[in-house]
């Protein structure tokens, strides 16, 4: 009988680094990337598809300390935490840099610092401080995400082309608009299906619909805290092995 791979979990040294934009680029519609570098990258590992990073942002006009990491916790210089979010990391090592993939949306912190970025910025960061590594060449494969997921979901998929088989892969994205679909272009190997952001009772039809089967499978749900749970609850039965389904929620609706 075949064994089971399983993902496994990895800690990584925590560290805060203070990187400098290189270049800012559109990829798709709805997406912009900010590629960073710098010589504190050194020694940055992710080795998780979704790890997270925490990216820091200061007040406007003003910059920011790292803090320092002691048996304590953490300690900011002036005892106050910057606002934070966390973003999927995607580290080219041949090129030693850093690049983060920021939804373009109105009233974010994050969106905003984006749009504003240029060469020469600087942005803080920390982490990733705990990583789930997961094999690549499970048979069949599922992910189901809306526009927060899809940077880990662009980061898998252009680790399983560089398969020598492409699995049988899935991927059920819900997105605002039909142009953020050019985020994923170029990728032939999955079957990647879209759906309305606010259509949540077409994508769990659509999960009714899928025969799981009974071994060398991997199951990744994400997205909007409650919806990732309602949608959990109606596809994942006792019957999935746990340790073979991923949910997790990306963001929290007010």
């Amino acid at each position: 009988m075949k064994e089971t791979k399983y993902p496994q979990r990895v800690r990584n040294e925590l560290r805060f680094r203070e990187l400098t934009v290189k270049r800012v680029e559109r990829i798709g519609a709805a997406f912009q990337r900010v590629v960073l570098g710098g010589e504190t990258l050194e020694g940055f590992s992710s080795p998780g598809f979704d790890d997270h990073t925490k990216l820091f942002f200061p007040q406007a006009g003003t910059t920011l300390t790292p803090p320092t990491v002691s048996d304590e916790g953490i300690v900011w210089a002036d005892g106050v935490r910057p606002q934070a979010r966390d973003y999927t990391p995607l580290y080219n090592a041949e090129r030693h840099e850093l690049a983060y993939d920021f939804f373009i949306h109105d009233g974010g912190v994050a969106s905003r610092w984006a749009t504003e970025a240029k060469a020469g910025d600087t942005l803080l960061i920390g982490g990733p401080r705990g990583s789930l590594v997961v094999p690549e060449d499970y048979a069949w494969q599922l992910y189901v995400c809306d526009e927060t997921g899809m940077p880990a979901l662009r980061r898998r998929l252009e680790a399983l082309s560089q398969l020598p088989q492409f699995p049988q892969v899935t991927a059920l994205v819900m997105v605002r608009d039909i142009a953020d679909k050019a985020y994923l272009d170029g990728f032939a190997g999955g079957n990647i299906e879209w759906f309305s952001q606010n259509d949540h009772a077409a994508v769990a039809a659509r999960l009714a619909q899928l025969t799981v089967p009974e071994s060398d499978y991997f199951i990744w749900l994400t997205g909007e805290g409650k919806v990732v749970k309602n949608l959990a609850d109606g596809f994942v039965t006792e019957a999935l092995d746990p340790q073979l389904v991923r949910s997790s929620a990306y963001w929290h609706a007010k």
